[in-house]
Order: structure tokens, then sequence, then C-alpha cells
């Protein structure tokens, strides 16, 4: 983590052992593991090193190359890479089941979530929690 709390950029480098044949698609894939917080997709780069290639983009400038930027997905921004969207609740309400005094009351609490709640993931170190507060004048069995 830096100064500030954030993980720093991951890079991914791929050591050639064999020849990649010219105008032949070649697919990696590769495991990371998504921050808890949304954010837009970053600009992720590709460059070559050892052999002499021509600009991955048009757009790439000279500045820029041989570090050019990968062009994105089309359509649909949540197939960008590293594109996370925001966690959050498209609903949560709350109801109880009666009003008398003294009465035992179940209270109901209803979300939905906007995206999965994971309860164990690594950047999760304590689990994920749902807390009430502002219940004045309700007691619970102890």
């Amino acid at each position: 983590r830096t100064a500030g709390g954030a993980c720093p950029a991951l890079s991914f480098t791929v050591h050639m052992v064999g020849d990649l044949q010219a105008v032949t698609t070649y697919a990696f894939s590769f495991n990371v593991t998504n921050p808890t917080a949304g954010q837009a997709s970053p600009a992720v780069r590709i460059a070559t090193v050892g052999v002499a290639t021509t600009n991955f983009d048009p757009g790439c400038t000279a500045e820029e190359y041989p570090a050019c930027p990968l062009a994105a997905a089309e359509g649909d921004a949540t197939l960008h890479p590293l594109h996370v969207l925001q966690a959050g609740m498209v609903s949560a309400r709350m109801g109880q089941s009666t009003p008398y005094p003294a009465a035992i009351n179940t209270l109901t609490l209803t979300l939905l979530p906007s995206v999965p709640i994971l309860d164990a993931s690594p950047s999760i170190q304590d689990g994920s929690f749902v807390t009430l507060t502002g219940l004045a004048g309700a007691s619970a069995p102890t």
C-alpha cells in the first residue's frame, strides 16, 4: 500500500519461450481481486521489450510509445478492464409486527443490494456487516 492507503498498480509480463506467429490471436488470462470501492476502468497500457514493433493504436503518440493505451471493449462499461461497480442498497426498508406497548415486536429488515455483498474476500479482512443504529427504547433478550 502507498502512503494514502491505495494499492500500487499491478503489472503482468509474459516472457516469451517461443515465437508468436503473425496474424494469430493469442489470449492471456489471469485473476486479480477487485477493490472494495467502485472505480472507473483505469488506463491500461501495453509495451513490448526486445522486439521492434509498430504502434498498437494509430492514436498512440510518440511520447506514449512504446507504452500505448489499450482500447477498451466496445459497449457496456462493465466489460472494461477493472471497472468496478459501487456497492450500495437499491432499497433498504424496515417494518415491525406490532405497535403495542410491552409486546414482543419482530422487526424485519429488507435489503436489496446493488451488487453481491461478499462476506469473505481477501480485500475485506473482517467480513461484511450491516449495522442498525437508533433503536431507541428497545430492549432485547440477553
